[in-house]
């Protein structure tokens, strides 16, 4: 962030000294005012110094879960679907005048009715963004390559829980943004097993590893869809 404070800062005629500047606790360096031009000083720092607190509340990103088109074009008109149907489901946020921010679905669950927590009950997201359902039933769902950092598209294969006489399922997905400038981890990524081994869409795979072990174990933000 950058900071630019008027020399004659109380519009006296008066001209403080930039020495008498200072964001946050004098003893958190380097958070003190400099001269950048004719009556104007400067503080820069980055977003975390200088005592500041990152707080991120819900009404300021609002989280979203569509089915789309299968260009991505468009949301579908449609929520019907056939089993083998492939659905493509674009998990975005609004973006505002927030910092950069990078979004990660951390689980998915499909249900008959609209309560996630339903005994018939299946995550096919799950452990912090690891795509199980295609390690578990050898589907074509998975995440698709990031094509920007408020969005994350998933393609998932079409199903249906056994004996279901409704033919109707819920969707429910807990969406999570962290900051672009953190590094991804196990609690923040967005991996697909694809050809034996699981995948990261941001390109490092090693994160994903432990999507294996934990695979079927079970802020953030919900939203949810039906589609029948």
């Amino acid at each position: 962030m950058e900071i630019k404070v008027k020399a004659d800062f109380y519009n006296t005629g008066v001209v403080i000294d930039w020495a008498d500047l200072h964001l946050g606790p004098e003893t958190v360096e380097p958070c003190g005012a400099r001269p950048s031009g004719p009556n104007e000083y400067t503080i820069i720092a980055a977003l975390i110094e200088c005592g500041t607190k990152h707080l991120t509340s819900d009404d300021v990103l609002d989280f979203s879960l569509k089915f789309m088109t299968s260009n991505w074009h468009s949301e579908r008109a449609t929520d019907v679907y056939f089993v083998g149907d492939i659905i493509y489901i674009e998990a975005s946020f609004i973006v505002n005048n927030h910092m950069p921010l990078r979004l990660f679905v951390k689980s998915c669950v499909a249900t008959m009715v609209p309560d996630k927590s339903s005994v018939s009950r299946y995550a096919f997201i799950d452990n912090d963004g690891c795509l199980t359902n295609s390690r578990l039933t050898s589907s074509k769902s998975r995440f698709l390559p990031r094509v920007q950092d408020d969005k994350l598209q998933i393609q998932l294969e079409a199903f249906r829980f056994h004996n279901d006489i409704r033919r109707v399922l819920y969707i429910t997905c807990h969406l999570k943004a962290i900051p672009v400038m953190y590094n991804m981890d196990s609690l923040n990524r967005a991996c697909s097993f694809i050809s034996g081994r699981w995948r990261s869409v941001d390109g490092n795979d090693q994160i994903c590893d432990s999507c294996e072990t934990k695979r079927l174990g079970k802020q953030t933000a919900s939203d949810h869809r039906k589609l029948g």
